[in-house]
């Protein structure tokens, strides 16, 4: 696989994941990318994406994603790396 970045359309809209040498995915599943990130990426991802939102998308995002929001607001930057499963609907 090769990327220069990749865009989140679906939990945290519009955040840009820049693939460098330190953060290059190693595994895919079928189409599905296996990326484990430490965890200061999907906090900053998670605070960066609740800035960009009105305090009505905020509730909403809040109630139509409950485990993500409660995986984002427990993590602290010292735990385990996270494993992402991104699915990818095209590269381009």
């Amino acid at each position: 696989m090769t990327a220069q970045k990749i865009i989140d359309d679906m939990f945290l809209k519009g955040n840009v994941i820049t693939v460098s040498e330190e953060n290059l995915p190693h595994s895919m599943n079928g189409n599905d990318i296996l990326w484990p990130w430490g965890p200061k990426y999907l906090i900053n991802g998670y605070k960066h994406y609740m800035s960009y939102l009105s305090e009505t998308g905020r509730k909403e995002s809040r109630k139509k994603y409950p485990e993500l929001v409660k995986i984002c607001t427990t993590l602290k930057e010292n735990d385990n790396a996270v494993i992402l499963r991104i699915k990818v609907k095209n590269f381009s």
